[in-house]
């Protein structure tokens, strides 16, 4: 299955998978198969030197709602004795610095919500356990996800949309996977004014990183532009095993991006949505269900003289993404990643707004390795695997 919103429902079996990933992070071509944990850990997106420090022995049960801050470290309540914790010091070849919690078997059971500046990796030597209950990496509003960009920036980012005198052109919205259906963001809306547009795919399995941030809605005067909606974070689960329920939840969805605000004259046209961010599972066994997303945040409507809407965030209301603007909406729906139901082009408004709207942020990346037969399955399609 491909898709940036699925469900695991899937036994696991006792292969460590090669494809994709190998010991120092590279593409593996001999085919050979790994022993997973059994005398060392093998962590991807990590080398040997940190792997040597993840010897925690603690059972942590999070049994109570979790913050993490992976900008600072710190974690709210603090972890118990035997708990692993490297806050900012490891860095990806060739990708953004990462935090690394690491202990012998990690069970949650209560809400996990995570921000910052970098990725995080969740290590468990033993088993990782994720009940009933979500672990939230997506953007909020105007701050983005742990490794998210804001909005105008990051590798993915979407362009700004053009001024005129009459309209102004909506914002591209952010891209992060490939430019299959789903994994692009949309064009903002030209309205009198070019619309921008969307931003480039990027990434990989090899670095973990966020998502992108849509862009600006222009104005022509930079104190009335509207903001783009922010990147997903990203979020690593390496383990012999991880288990889920039926209500287990990851979302690291991209936000949705500003409408034009009224600003004298110069309402400007609606931001651009960020791009969902990603979640890596790495392990041999996947047990139970859990539900994953990294869907695009909602173009933001074209600004006009009632006011504006912005576009949702990107959630996880069934495989829905963040809808554009309003009920009468002109910026764009994100990305959904199911292939048939894209991040949307922004829309013109109507003759008293004019203005045009943003376009929808693309979907994340989901990548998952969990046995011989199906080693790696990643998201958007075409991703390599």
């Amino acid at each position: 299955m491909r898709a940036a919103a699925i469900v695991l429902a899937i036994a696991g079996c006792s292969y460590r998978p090669t494809v994709g990933m190998t010991d120092d992070d590279g593409p593996r071509t001999d085919g050979a198969e790994t022993d997973g944990f059994a005398g060392s850990i093998d962590v991807a997106h990590l080398g040997p030197d940190e792997e040597v420090k993840l010897t925690g022995t603690a059972e942590w049960a999070i049994d109570a709602d979790l913050t993490i801050d992976t900008e600072t470290g710190e974690i709210d309540p603090s972890p118990p004795a035997g708990v692993v914790v490297i806050p900012s010091a490891v860095q990806q070849d060739g990708g953004p610095a990462v935090m690394v919690i690491q202990a012998a078997t990690i069970t949650i059971t209560a809400q996990v919500d995570i921000a910052g500046t970098r990725p995080l990796i969740f290590v468990a030597t033993d088993k990782f356990t994720l009940s009933d209950k979500s672990i939230d990496v997506s953007a909020k509003g105007s701050k983005p996800g742990p490794g998210g960009s804001l909005g105008g920036l990051g590798p993915g980012a979407g362009a700004s949309g053009t001024h005129d005198v009459l309209a102004d052109g909506g914002a591209g919205g952010a891209s992060y996977g490939n430019t299959s259906p789903g994994g692009q963001g949309g064009a903002g809306a030209a309205s009198g004014a070019t619309g921008g547009t969307p931003g480039s795919a990027y990434g990989g399995p090899n670095v973990l990183q966020g998502g992108s941030g849509g862009g600006t809605g222009t104005s022509g005067n930079l104190v009335c532009d509207s903001a783009g909606g922010v990147g997903g974070g990203a979020l690593q689960i390496t383990a012999p095993s991880i288990a889920g329920t039926a209500n287990a939840l990851i979302n690291a969805g991209g936000g949705g991006g500003d409408g034009g605000n009224t600003c004298a004259a110069d309402g400007p046209g609606g931001a651009g949505g960020g791009s969902g961010g990603m979640i890596f599972l790495d392990a041999p066994m996947l047990l139970g269900t859990m539900k994953l997303f990294a869907l695009g945040g909602g173009g933001g409507e074209g600004g006009e003289a009632n006011g504006s809407k912005a576009g949702n965030d990107g959630d996880d209301a069934g495989i829905t993404s963040g809808p554009g603007g309003s009920t009468d909406t002109n910026g764009g729906d994100g990305g959904r990643g199911a292939g048939t139901n894209p991040a949307e082009p922004g829309k013109v408004g109507s003759v008293e707004n004019g203005n045009g709207g943003g376009g929808g942020g693309g979907v994340g990346r989901i990548y998952y390795r969990h046995s011989l037969t199906n080693p790696f399955i990643a998201t958007p399609p075409g991703d390599p695997g």
